[in-house]
C-alpha cells in the first residue's frame, strides 16, 4: 500500500541505483526530483520522468526528504552541500560507508536542523519482478520504510538503538561479495601473468564449476564498476579495523578495483552520477 499522503523526495543521485531508487518512489505516487546541474547526459536519461531542479537548493526548498546514493567518497561531500543550503528534513544515507563514516554524515547533516536516516542497499539495481532491499536504522527509519511499500524495493527496518546498523550490515555483507571477486580477479591475473589461465579456468571446470561460473560472471561485470568498488573497499577495510579485525584485505582488494578501473572506461562519464 502506498504511504499517504505523499512525499517529496529529492534523490542524490540518479545513477543506475539511484535511478532505480527513484523511480521506485515515483511508481508509489510520491514526488520525486533531482538536481540538473553538474550531471551527465547518462544521469539526464535515467532520470526521466522525475522533477528536474536547476540547483540543489531549489530541490532542498521542495524535498522533505532527500535520499543520498553516490559513490562512498562522495557521501560526506554530499552531506555538506545539502547542510550548506539548510535542509531541514530527513536525510537518508543509503551509501556504500563505514559507520564511522556514517557517523560524519550525521553530524554533519545534523548542523543544518536535518534528521539522519542510516541506509544500506543490498543486491543490483532491481530488474522488472524482481526486488532489491534498503536497510535502515535510527531513530525516524519507520517513517522511511512505508515509501517504499509495494515497490521494487523492500526496506527493513533493522532492530536496536543503534544508529548506523544498516551501514555495517552493508559492509560486512560486501566485505565478502566484493572482497572474494577482488581475490578471484587477482588470482585470475595472476594466472594470466604466468601463462596458465587457460589451464586454470580448465580445472575450474573440472573440480570447482562454482568458481569458473563465477569467475565468468565477474569477469563481465566488474570493470565498468571498478572505479566505485575501490572506495568502497577502503570503507570496508576502516569497518573490520575498528572491530579489530585485520584490514589487509580490503586494501589489497581496493588496489585489485583500482588496477582494473585503470583499463575500463566508467559506466558513467560523471563520477557522482
Amino acid at each position: 500500500m502506498t504511504a499517504k499522503p505523499p512525499r517529496n523526495i529529492g534523490v542524490l543521485h540518479p545513477g543506475a541505483m539511484g535511478a532505480a531508487v527513484a523511480h521506485a518512489l515515483a511508481s508509489n505516487n510520491h514526488g520525486v526530483g533531482w538536481c540538473a546541474k553538474g550531471r551527465s547526459k547518462a544521469t539526464t536519461l535515467r532520470a526521466s520522468g522525475l522533477r528536474e531542479f536547476g540547483s540543489l537548493l531549489d530541490l532542498c526548498l521542495w524535498a522533505d526528504t532527500i535520499i543520498s546514493i553516490v559513490p562512498p567518497h562522495a557521501a560526506i561531500a554530499t552531506a555538506r552541500d545539502v547542510a550548506a543550503v539548510g535542509f531541514q528534513g530527513l536525510y537518508v544515507d543509503a551509501n556504500a560507508i563505514s559507520p564511522a563514516t556514517a557517523a560524519t554524515v550525521k553530524a554533519t547533516v545534523e548542523q543544518s536542523g536535518a534528521t539522519y536516516v542510516d541506509g544500506g542497499i543490498i543486491g543490483p539495481p532491481p530488474a522488472k519482478g524482481q526486488t532489491s532491499r534498503l536497510y535502515l536504522s535510527g531513530k525516524k527509519a519507520a517513517d522511511v520504510a512505508p515509501l517504499f511499500e509495494g515497490s521494487s524495493f523492500e526496506a527493513p527496518v533493522l532492530p536496536g538503538p543503534g544508529d548506523f546498523t544498516a551501514s555495517a550490515l552493508k559492509m560486512v555483507y560486501a566485505a565478502w561479495t566484493k572482497g572474494s571477486a577482488a581475490m578471484l580477479m587477482a588470482t585470475a591475473q595472476a594466472a594470466e601473468g604466468l601463462g596458465v589461465l587457460e589451464a586454470l579456468q580448465s580445472e575450474w571446470e573440472h573440480s570447482a564449476p562454482e568458481i569458473a561460473r563465477r569467475y565468468e560472471r565477474t569477469s563481465d561485470a566488474v570493470g565498468p564498476k571498478a572505479w566505485r568498488y575501490v572506495g568502497e573497499m577502503l570503507e570496508i577495510a576502516s569497518t573490520l579495523e575498528a572491530t579489530g579485525q585485520p584490514a589487509g584485505f580490503h586494501h589489497a582488494a581496493a588496489r585489485v578495483y583500482e588496477r582494473i578501473a585503470e583499463t575500463h572506461p566508467r559506466e558513467t562519464d560523471n563520477a557522482s552520477a
